[in-house]
């Protein structure tokens, strides 16, 4: 018979996303001029200009982004040859860079993963206990990055002060998942227990969009910003078996066993 039937409701934060790195170096002798100078090697410079829409180039891939930023900035300019090279660095008439590279990286993540538990559970005789959770999880992170780099020294109106490249990425979504349990006490001194964890089945979007600022010693400064890069992916987590038995010795001591297995194979993610 019944006993009693409990209800109730939870919320469990799963992880804290909240977290910031920095680093920085001087005196170096590379600028990330030169690494977007390589990205863009055998695009036509045509393609990249703001009319030519580049956003939107099926070609031009979302981690080319940069590139196509300090091209319409005036980090990197095409060289004078017909092989759709370019110069990158903070002197784009080709001279050699200076070992005068100051760069510091900033990283700030916002977000976290909070789940929702509306729970119930069964008491039958004092001897069979059966509960079920359904969880609703409700997921959120903004990735923000700063790149800077200073160039000391720089002088002329082609030699550039500073360039600024601020990457963000946002994900955001929920997920959903099931669990069911049972403890059975034949006898007092005596329980079996035995648990199911469903895989949360998750639904995400991630955001993807770039800025680059370039600043010149004579002055002018230019502003590229991206579109937004937007799509939705799925993936689902393990399920998990957990398996118990405990056994009270005349009041003075507990024997107890747990199993756990949890299925990783099952794991799945599709996008897209």
């Amino acid at each position: 018979t019944l006993v009693s039937f409990t209800m109730g409701f939870g919320y469990n934060k799963v992880a804290d996303l909240n977290y910031r790195n920095r680093a920085y170096w001087g005196d170096g002798d590379v600028t990330i001029g030169e690494f977007f100078a390589e990205q863009m090697y055998g695009f036509n410079p045509s393609a990249l200009s703001s009319s030519a829409d580049p956003f939107r180039n099926k070609n031009i891939y979302t981690d080319e982004w940069g590139g196509v930023l300090a091209y319409q900035t005036y980090f990197i300019d095409p060289a004078m040859d017909s092989n759709n090279t370019f110069l990158g660095g903070y002197n784009v008439t080709g001279v050699p860079l200076e070992n005068r590279v100051n760069s510091q990286l900033s990283m700030e993540s916002y977000g976290s993963v909070g789940e929702y538990d509306f729970s119930m559970g069964f008491n039958f005789g004092n001897i069979l206990y059966v509960g079920t959770t359904l969880g609703v999880q409700d997921i959120e992170q903004t990735i923000y990055l700063n790149y800077l780099e200073e160039y000391v020294g720089a002088s002329g109106a082609e030699q550039m002060s500073y360039s600024l490249y601020s990457p963000r990425v946002s994900n955001y979504g929920s997920g959903i998942n099931f669990k069911i349990g049972a403890i059975l006490r034949p006898i007092s001194a005596l329980r079996i227990g035995v648990a199911y964890h469903s895989p949360t089945v998750v639904s995400l979007t991630r955001d993807y969009k770039t800025e680059l600022e370039t600043s010149f010693a004579n002055g002018d400064t230019y502003l590229g910003e991206s579109l937004v890069n937007s799509y939705t992916y799925d993936y689902t987590s393990p399920s998990k078996l957990l398996l118990g038995a405990s056994l009270t010795i005349a009041n003075r001591a507990i024997i107890s066993v747990d199993y756990d297995k949890v299925w990783y194979g099952n794991m799945r993610m599709k996008t897209d």
